[in-house]
């Protein structure tokens, strides 16, 4: 058989090619490698963070007969598998971190809890609910037949739009706007009750049917709305209370100064028979409840009146490792002579809320200097977190909301 002799200028472009093609699959392969790499990592870092399943809603999977070869850490990652299957098994849609705020000076607290469950990527929703006259241009008269219209607009309107909508676009938060509906008989203006002609405040009064209006949420299986102003230490701590936490109808977790978080499990017809029980109940002027230490979750004439409903109120408990809530008043408990932990005491509770009976106009005020360094506690290394906490709060409040710190009138 004759062979076939290839020429020197065949053999060079002949191993030229066995060299493009190598280079050529080289690259693609590394090119793929590092994309599904950088997928991966992607899928990580926007994935939300799964709150950890507490010991008493776990179920270990039951033993069974590993294979002859299988590997020592095989009951290992089968435990893990379990795990990961039981955390995602919590259907998200229907739990949601709920904020209700009632006047224009609540909303931006409202919208910095949300953007920093935004930026430690909760998995739940974020829903805001919000009297409806605050959207529009001029709000009509509550009471009596063919009202007028206010002759001047609210000047916070502006802010507070601007403010809703840097919720709704950036942090991912569904706007609920609550207004006056048409009612049963002539003369009823509102599904807040009476038609008395008169000009109603519609933040007053969601501020009186802040419960009613998160059962009638009939959208969500469960709710958990805290007190603003404050400062989220562990999302997965609120998440794991909301998606975990033991609730029959309602649970509350009272603090020095009123409800600091309530746990509500929906049901709309309850809500609507709270709403009318609240309606028919005569209305008493007093001191609104956020004009000192923040608004609280629900109003302590709700809780009462829920209460007479027949209806127990459950207790929030705390997981074993760390607490729900803890308040920054608690750092003036710290003697100047006692040791403190501020590592523990920041690590220890996932929430912290701002009800400071040294400061109880809030955060958002520009407190004197004067009064402030009387109002710092007398430990030193409690006075470097109190000090830290107020600080982040007035360069997170400009950062979210562009708003500076309010003005403090002497006293």
């Amino acid at each position: 058989m004759r062979r076939l002799l290839l020429s020197s200028g065949q053999v060079s472009l002949l191993l030229s090619c066995i060299i493009t093609l190598a280079f050529t699959a080289l690259l693609f392969l590394t090119g793929l490698f590092l994309q599904r790499r950088t997928v991966s990592s992607l899928r990580l870092h926007l994935a939300p963070n799964l709150p950890p399943i507490p010991a008493s809603h776990y179920k270990a999977p039951a033993p069974a007969d590993l294979p002859r070869y299988a590997n020592p850490d095989y009951p290992l990652h089968l435990a893990a598998q379990s795990y990961a299957a039981q955390q995602q098994s919590v259907d998200w849609a229907r739990l949601a971190h709920v904020q209700i705020p009632t006047s224009h000076r609540a909303v931006c607290s409202s919208v910095m809890l949300f953007a920093e469950l935004h930026r430690l990527k909760s998995p739940a929703r974020r829903v805001m609910v919000f009297p409806q006259e605050w959207i529009e241009g001029a709000a009509d008269w509550a009471g009596g037949k063919g009202g007028g219209k206010r002759a001047v607009e609210d000047p916070w309107g502006s802010t507070t739009r601007r403010l809703l909508r840097v919720a709704g676009r950036r942090y991912g938060v569904q706007l609920r706007p609550v207004g006056i509906e048409a009612g049963e008989g002539e003369g009823k203006k509102g599904w807040w009750g009476s038609g008395e002609k008169e000009v109603r405040d519609e933040g007053v009064e969601l501020e009186r049917h802040r419960l009613s209006a998160v059962l009638g949420l009939g959208d969500l299986e469960r709710v958990l709305v805290v007190r603003t102003p404050g400062w989220v230490l562990d999302a997965s701590g609120l998440d794991a209370a909301l998606a975990y936490g033991g609730v029959e109808r309602v649970a509350a977790l009272k603090g020095v100064n009123g409800t600091d978080a309530v746990l509500v499990r929906t049901d709309k017809g309850l809500g609507d028979k709270l709403r009318v029980r609240l309606g028919s109940e005569k209305k008493e002027v007093e001191v609104r409840e956020e004009d000192k230490y923040g608004l609280p979750a629900v109003g302590v004439k709700e809780m009462d009146t829920f209460a007479a409903l027949g209806i127990s109120v459950d207790e929030m408990m705390d997981s074993e490792e760390v607490s729900l809530m803890a308040s920054i008043g608690a750092l003036h408990d710290a003697k100047a002579e006692e040791p403190f932990n501020a590592t523990k005491y920041l690590s220890s509770s996932s929430y912290i809320t701002f009800t400071d009976h040294k400061l109880p106009a809030g955060p958002e005020y520009d407190v004197p200097f004067s009064d402030k360094v009387r109002a710092r506690p007398v430990n030193k290394d409690a006075d470097w977190v109190w000090t830290s906490l107020y600080g982040k709060f007035a360069e997170r409040r400009r950062e979210v909301c562009g708003l500076d710190l309010e003005w403090y009138p002497q006293s």
